[in-house]
């Protein structure tokens, strides 16, 4: 099956906070990233480790200490960077252990086969998550005993939503009045506005617009898309939109993220995002393979991770937001305000989506 994914997890690996050359530039007085990380750490972990464990994590994290370590594997460093200083804080006893790598579904297929246990959590985008799944690598987990609602389930028990990619427009804050931004995706190909003041990738329009056609079907979105292309001239790169922003070309990037626009704004570029009409959402998971080596450490990590005070973190430092199945997420509140439609990731849904991907990008290259 084509894992048309792979968009997520590579956005995933970026939002470990590198901004390109160009945009530092830009940027000028943007803060070095490993400065501002730490001090957003330092701040949002203080705050919420003034309080004391709940009683489940702490009689987790006493089952975990003989073990002393544990190990986290990851699309990318994006997903993995603010637990230095969250996790390891907050439990000093165990050991942080990490990969973050484009192709660690690769890499643990070929751990299994060899019999290794190497991993014992495990946080990927569904897509990528599926190809490890298939070959039985991913144990069954007692979720309720880690504080997790059952019916959020996935994977017939053996993962739980993490967070998600969330799908927006970006901008620049200083360079689009909050009257000017746009509220529907059609807004894009209907106002006269938006006439090459927009860019896109041809990494990332495809993979949007796959989502929209689920609700809208291929024919329209196929019209939607050459409008996009033919009437508003938006702009397409094989590289980051976002340096088009942040160098004054262009004023919004459809097809990006909440998460970008967070790592942007962390960074000293002031981006902001808009909710749409639709909202797609790519699913993050995380699951427990079989023989982990140090399983009850896993389930310390896995509860934390899953907790109010791990979402919160995980929001608030890292950018990323569980808007399935945490009601806290200031994100999942800004969408229900907006009255959005969200589009969620699911298996049943991904092949198909998979093909429109295909001829949408064929449209975008101007294959088609």
């Amino acid at each position: 099956m084509f894992d048309c994914n792979n968009g997520a997890a590579s956005s995933a690996y970026q939002g470990s906070g590198r901004v390109s050359r160009r945009a530092v530039l830009a940027g000028g007085t943007a803060s070095l990233l490993a400065a501002a990380t730490a001090s957003r750490v330092k701040a949002a972990a203080e705050e919420l480790f003034s309080k004391p464990l709940s009683p489940l994590l702490a009689e987790l994290y006493e089952r975990a200490k003989p073990e002393s370590q544990v190990t986290i594997w990851a699309a990318g460093t994006g997903n993995l960077f603010w637990l230095d200083g969250t996790f390891v804080k907050r439990f000093p006893a165990i050991k942080l252990n990490s990969l973050g790598a484009r192709d660690v579904g690769t890499r643990i297929i070929a751990e299994s086969r060899a019999g290794r246990n190497v991993a014992d959590v495990w946080s990927h985008s569904l897509g990528g998550s599926l190809q490890v799944q298939e070959r039985g690598i991913f144990d069954k987990v007692d979720w309720a005993s880690l504080g997790v609602n059952p019916n959020d389930l996935l994977f017939d028990g053996k993962g739980a939503p993490q967070h998600n990619f969330v799908y927006t427009p970006i901008f620049l804050n200083s360079r689009l009045a909050e009257t000017d931004r746009p509220r529907k995706w059609t807004d894009l190909t209907e106002n006269p506005f938006w006439h090459n003041k927009m860019v896109s990738s041809t990494f990332h329009l495809p993979r949007v617009s796959a989502f929209l056609a689920l609700e809208w079907g291929e024919e329209r979105t196929i019209e939607w898309l050459r409008m996009m292309l033919e009437k508003q001239k938006t702009l397409i790169t094989t590289g980051e939109g976002t340096d088009f922003l942040t160098s004054g070309e262009r004023i919004l990037a459809p097809g990006e993220s909440t998460g970008t626009a967070f790592r942007f704004t962390r960074n000293g570029l002031e981006m902001g995002h808009q909710v749409m009409d639709i909202v797609p959402a790519t699913q993050f998971v995380l699951c427990k393979p079989k023989a982990a080596p140090h399983p009850n450490a896993a389930n310390l990590l896995l509860a934390w991770l899953l907790s109010p005070e791990g979402k919160e973190l995980n929001e608030t430092v890292a950018g990323w937001s569980d808007i399935r199945s945490n009601s806290a997420s200031p994100l999942r509140r800004e969408i229900a305000a907006a009255g959005s439609k969200i589009l969620f990731e699911d298996t049943d849904t991904m092949q198909k989506r998979a093909d429109y991907y295909k001829n949408f990008s064929d449209v975008v290259r101007g294959l088609r």
